[in-house]
């Protein structure tokens, strides 16, 4: 390729474009999740990811179902979830699913409000910044 009057070669440039390319994507695909996402997390991460939390799509359409109490706690299913997981909660999905902050999905087979919620904790337990939130968690409900 040709440079111009200015010195400017297109070569030089190369290797840029496609890590650009990459960075858009990731901010493409994390703004893309948030305008489906009914209950935002309650905290987000400061891990490193772009995307600052998860997201738990439910095929459920009442919000008030994860109202329940989580296990033998006097915290709701929703603010588990949304608090020491860093999980926002998508209502009406097509499917049951995780989306890691990495953009993962996982499927899951639950179908219940309980049962979605534990399968969502025992997957985030076994990720890297998960084992550190489960951790946390385990020890603030054992108080």
């Amino acid at each position: 390729m040709t440079e111009n009057n200015v010195g400017f070669s297109m070569k030089n440039y190369f290797p840029i474009i496609p890590s650009f390319l990459l960075l858009m994507s990731f901010i493409s695909f994390s703004q893309n999740l948030d305008k489906d996402v009914d209950l935002l997390p309650l905290r987000e991460s400061e891990n490193g990811f772009i995307k600052k939390y998860r997201i738990l799509k439910t095929t459920l359409k009442d919000k008030s179902l994860f109202i329940t109490k989580y296990k033998n706690t006097n915290m709701n299913l929703d603010y588990v979830l949304r608090y020491y997981f860093y999980t926002g909660i998508e209502f009406s999905s097509q499917k049951n699913q995780l989306i890691s902050m990495d953009g993962t999905v996982f499927d899951l087979e639950s179908e219940s409000p309980e049962e979605i919620t534990n399968e969502t904790i025992e997957l985030i337990s076994g990720m890297f910044f998960g084992r550190s939130e489960f951790k946390s968690f385990n020890n603030q409900i054992s108080k």
